[in-house]
């Protein structure tokens, strides 16, 4: 099933109460609203997105577990490379018609509920993901011309 086929089988309020649920649970009335309306337009601006079929990559959904704590992972999948990607800097219309793949028993519901917790990461519109990609790749090119200094870090230094 694709990411588009998943959220034409959902329903919107049984998705977002799972947010709301594992993300937004200790936020006020307003906020929640706020959220709420947020997730509606970027569920809406989805599923408009033109046809665009990608073998290349799934959406991939896993459990993990770190240090006693459980989670769900949402990431790509290169199906070429046998390698997993972030996906929170991926362009909604190369997403949408992406195969959902789950790695573990998940119903489709929540398993879309993590998968829009993920791809709204940098915000609530295609656009502006796209800016925050605009942004890191403005930000590489400074520190590769040199306008830009990184910084040394070493862990131990925050243990000290």
């Amino acid at each position: 099933m694709t990411l588009r086929e998943l959220i034409n089988k959902s329903s919107y309020k049984s998705v977002f109460n799972i947010l709301y649920r594992d993300y937004y649970k200790n936020r006020d009335d307003e906020e929640v609203s706020y959220i709420d309306l947020a997730y509606l337009r970027a569920w809406n601006e989805l599923i408009k997105k033109d046809l665009n079929l990608n073998k290349d990559f799934k959406i991939y959904i896993t459990k993990v577990e770190n240090e006693g704590d459980q989670y769900i992972d949402v990431n790509l999948y290169s199906v070429k490379e046998d390698q997993i990607y972030a996906m929170d800097l991926t362009l909604w219309s190369e997403l949408i018609d992406m195969e959902v793949y789950k790695g573990f028993e998940i119903d489709n519901t929540e398993a879309l509920a993590h998968i829009l917790w993920e791809v709204t990461f940098h915000g609530f519109s295609e656009k502006e993901v796209s800016r925050k990609i605009d942004e890191l790749k403005e930000l590489a090119r400074r520190i590769d011309s040199g306008e830009e200094e990184l910084i040394p870090f070493d862990i131990k230094d925050l243990k000290d």
